[in-house]
């Protein structure tokens, strides 16, 4: 609901904050757990500014025992979501409200809070420190994303679309670590001749060649993790990573991007990623390799209680 001192474009949604609105679902958990997931990331994707996410165990306890970052992320796109405003109507119009909104919030942290309240610019202004997520629809967007946080002097991380492989010296060229998509293009069917009329060469190729973003993306020095997001089931995410190792990602690279990268990248390596003292025990216990087309996950530890 939109109530109180909210911003003037109900596209901006700063004020959103994943720590208040999450509620466990233990079946969804139950499912992460089979593969092997102890923490996600999770937030409401709503808007051109849609506030914070928070860092959750999948232990399926309470939400005060099982977020330990309340604010682990705040998160940006290109689209306005169920804003019913008007403006804006066009991708021009979504990045000139993007910008302008980070300019009003340096503004409000500076001053602006003297002459209004605005509990969006206020959010969004504390949260620039955080690791900044801004999701992409296309390889094209990545350069727009490294144009606007040059701009401000930020630091993002780009939730990509998995074609990354198709501009992928502009993108690494931009500089910002890369969220890749376990999600794969499926197979079309192209038995009936008239039916295959209709699927173009850029999806065919789409098809062909999203398997090896993530090896292409390596092999050309940049910095990624995956994300399950898009996966209709999560016990599809290790069939997902073996094609994506047979089509020439490294093993050690590829189980990297599923631990020790995104938790240094959301701030949570001194907690998660891997196994020393000190951190969470979040262990996977496996029959074998995790890569392996035999492997069954046995029990999964998260921060010590056995499944």
């Amino acid at each position: 609901a939109d109530r109180g001192n909210r911003h003037w474009n109900r596209a901006i949604r700063a004020a959103t904050r994943a720590d208040e609105l999450f509620t466990v679902n233990e079946d969804r958990q139950k499912a992460l757990r089979a593969q092997g997931i102890t923490t996600f990331i999770t937030h409401r994707m709503d808007g051109i500014t849609r506030g914070t996410s928070a860092a959750v165990l999948a232990a399926g306890r309470s939400a005060n025992e099982d977020i330990i970052a309340p604010a682990a992320s705040a998160h940006f796109s290109f689209r306005k979501g169920t804003s019913p405003d008007d403006y804006p109507g066009s991708l021009m119009g979504a990045i000139a409200l993007l910008r302008q909104t980070l300019f009003d919030a340096e503004w409000y942290a500076e001053n602006g809070r003297l002459a209004e309240v605005d509990a969006d610019l206020r959010a969004l202004a504390g949260q620039l420190s955080l690791p900044l997520v801004f999701e992409a629809n296309d390889r094209n967007d990545v350069p727009r994303i490294a144009r606007i946080t040059q701009e401000h002097r930020l630091t993002p991380i780009v939730k990509g679309a998995g074609d990354e492989y198709a501009r992928l010296g502009d993108v690494l060229a931009s500089g910002p670590p890369l969220i890749v998509p376990l999600n794969l293009p499926d197979a079309y069917d192209v038995e009936d001749p008239f039916a295959a009329l209709e699927v173009s060469l850029a999806k065919l190729k789409h098809w062909e060649l999203a398997p090896t973003n993530a090896a292409r993306i390596a092999e050309a020095g940049g910095t990624f993790c995956f994300t399950l997001h898009g996966l209709k089931e999560p016990g599809t995410m290790w069939e997902a990573l073996r094609h994506m190792v047979r089509c020439g990602l490294d093993s050690t690279v590829a189980i990297a991007a599923l631990t020790t990268v995104p938790a240094k990248l959301f701030h949570l390596d001194d907690r998660l990623g891997a196994l020393r003292p000190g951190l969470l025990a979040n262990l996977i216990i496996s029959s074998h390799h995790l890569l392996d087309a035999r492997n069954t996950v046995h029990e999964t530890w998260v921060a010590g209680r056995r499944f």
